[in-house]
């Protein structure tokens, strides 16, 4: 049985399908476009903070059903897009990922371990 982080292509192999990315206009998390093979990404500035931030709104989701699925999702389809640091600093390049803190496989971890 396969998980919805396989069906969602790391940005590395996104990249060498050919697919751009760009970061979108807003902060919104639903803001995700795919169109004409450009993938649009709302920025996110990651700090020390972050981490602790995302997990409480997302246990807030899981336990106020209308609350919505917003950052829940978001948190899955980024733990499928980042795996590795290379993802992370591809994602940095664009501006889809500010980083105030340690290291780009900090932040790989930080979305592979929390979803």
């Amino acid at each position: 049985m396969s998980s919805y982080e396989e069906k969602v292509q790391s940005a590395i192999e996104l990249r060498k399908a050919g697919v751009s990315f760009c970061k979108s206009n807003t902060k919104n998390f639903r803001d995700i476009n795919f169109n004409g093979g450009i993938l649009s990404l709302p920025p996110l500035e990651i700090d020390d903070t972050t981490e602790s931030l995302l997990l409480n709104r997302m246990a807030f989701e899981r336990l106020h059903a209308i609350a919505g699925n917003e950052v829940i999702a978001y948190a899955f389809f980024m733990d499928g897009l980042i795996n590795i640091a290379d993802d992370v600093a591809l994602l940095r390049t664009e501006e889809i990922i500010m980083s105030w803190v340690g290291c780009d496989g900090n932040i790989a971890n930080m979305f592979n371990k929390n979803t």
